[in-house]
């Protein structure tokens, strides 16, 4: 176990981190790294990857969480398939209820689907490599948003588009009620920044899927900060939408309220107290444990 704090020496959080953990600081099996200054997430990874020394390598952000038994049913997985990528399906938490369970085994093309913001892996946590793949590429440190997306796409493209699915739930994301909103301008540079990475691709082969590439990630940059309230920046993204699609009022209300409502404390309790009946009979009883011990 390696833990990346990339919080910054000295600053509160760390000294935190390091309070938490220190009974186990200097055990033979895990190893404490602390960076001097906050790099972000790509370079956390990239810290931790370099210091690794097994034949697997996988990550754990520190709002997520692994079943008991992930690892050994996992790598059993891509020995036997021989696979070099794998994901499993997730589970989403809200504030300690059970928001959804979802397993997305890939498609035909899971580039495509990286590139038309299908994510199929639900967070980067979920994803195991083998450590031939560090050998060839890291994570792109100019990256604050969407590394795992640009890291898997990189990926993908060295294994040919060979990606390896275990439908058991083994990975726990918590989400919450409140609304983390990006700047608006940073958060559209970094998409548009994300498309400029990947125009090769974009413009030789998926050409014929040029603009549902376009319009699906401008549609989810639109999502993602309609509850700003930077206009110039959300009417750009608007004309973006319906410049490579269909893009009408009613779909500008429905994304509206669906944020307003999930970035309400209260109504998005209620909403996903009433989704979870349905989604916990997907679960089996020893998850369901697992599930109320952690929380």
């Amino acid at each position: 176990l390696i833990i990346v704090d990339d919080n910054g020496e000295g600053t509160v959080a760390q000294k935190e981190t390091e309070e938490s953990i220190k009974d186990f600081i200097g055990l033979e099996n895990i190893l404490y790294i602390k960076h001097a200054k906050n790099l972000g997430g790509s370079a956390a990874r990239n810290t931790g990857i370099k210091s690794c020394h097994g034949e697997y390598i996988t990550f754990l952000d520190d709002d997520d969480f692994f079943i008991e038994n992930r690892f050994d049913r996992i790598i059993k997985y891509m020995k036997n398939e021989n696979v070099k990528i794998a994901y499993s399906a997730c589970i989403f938490l809200w504030n300690g209820r059970i928001k959804n369970v979802r397993g997305v085994p890939p498609g035909e093309d899971p580039m495509l689907d990286m590139l038309c913001v299908r994510s199929f892996m639900g967070t980067g946590s979920n994803m195991v490599f083998h450590k031939s793949i560090f050998e060839k590429i890291l994570f792109d440190e100019s990256f604050s948003r969407h590394q795992d997306f640009e890291f898997m796409l990189r990926a993908l493209e060295i294994e040919h588009n060979r990606i390896g699915y275990d439908d058991y739930p083994s990975v726990i994301k918590e989400m919450f009620s409140s609304s983390n909103i990006p700047n608006p301008t940073a958060y559209l540079q970094i998409k548009q920044k994300y498309l400029d990475t990947f125009s090769r691709l974009i413009n030789t082969l998926y050409a014929d899927h040029k603009n549902e590439i376009f319009w699906s990630n401008y549609v989810e940059c639109y999502k993602t900060i309609i509850l700003s309230h930077d206009k110039d920046t959300k009417k750009f993204v608007k004309d973006k939408i319906k410049e490579y699609g269909s893009f009408t009022i009613l779909n500008s209300i429905v994304l509206f309220m669906r944020q307003k409502i999930l970035s309400s404390k209260v109504f998005g309790s209620i909403i996903v107290s009433l989704y979870s009946c349905f989604q916990k009979n997907k679960i089996e009883k020893d998850i369901k444990k697992y599930i109320k011990k952690i929380v």
